[in-house]
């Protein structure tokens, strides 16, 4: 009971409001018949209150399933909107890399109707310890966009405009950040390597990536 019937009504509590009235039933079903039956006698409240305790303090671990669900949900409801938040706005891992991944998929399938030399996360600047991780990459590279025999190296960035962080600024305002950020990134190694840099931001498109 304790791990598979109170899981199932905790799920409830969790995604049910204000359902305390729901479980009086129930709970008078393990007063009265289960726990009586589970000692083979009538039983005490202060026996009763003893058996809600977990086993390291001598109970049973049997829940009162009407004792605090309005908590249950609160507390739910409150870790639902920070793994929300989490998973819009977490650089690793979550919707963001999702999003990203798909944009540059989505940007390598179409170039590939065009031009035969298409590369993932070229490296832009070899690492120069290990310490560095992989060093410096950008999500793709195409040979030939604007000059023949040139790669042009595309990077994308994927921005939630609507996080708090953001409440008071202009989309555009946001996105124009996060290009700069991006250019001064890798502005000395595309120079160094001669080559094209194009940035695209996920819901608006830099004046390079509309001309592409």
């Amino acid at each position: 009971m304790t791990k598979s019937l109170q899981c199932e009504w905790g799920f409830i509590q969790r995604v049910v409001p204000d359902c305390s009235d729901e479980f009086i039933v129930l709970q008078d079903t393990i007063k009265k018949c289960f726990l009586p039956a589970l000692f083979d006698g009538s039983l005490s409240d202060a026996e009763l209150q003893l058996f809600v305790l977990p086993t390291c303090l001598a109970g049973l671990g049997v829940l009162d399933p009407t004792s605090m669900p309005t908590e249950i949900f609160k507390t739910s409801k409150q870790g639902t909107v920070v793994i929300a938040n989490a998973l819009i706005d977490c650089k690793t891992g979550g919707l963001v890399i999702l999003r990203h991944n798909e944009v540059r998929d989505c940007l390598g399938d179409m170039a590939a109707q065009v031009w035969s030399q298409i590369v993932r996360e070229p490296i832009v600047k070899e690492a120069e310890s290990k310490a560095d991780g992989p060093g410096l990459r950008a999500d793709l590279g195409i040979r030939g966009v604007w000059t023949p025999q040139v790669e042009a190296l595309f990077d994308i960035k994927v921005i939630d405009t609507d996080a708090p962080s953001h409440l008071h600024r202009t989309p555009e305002s946001i996105l124009d950040t996060g290009a700069l950020e991006k250019k001064k990134l890798y502005k000395k190694a595309v120079e160094d390597r001669r080559v094209h840099l194009l940035l695209s931001l996920m819901g608006f498109s830099t004046e390079r990536q509309n001309i592409f």
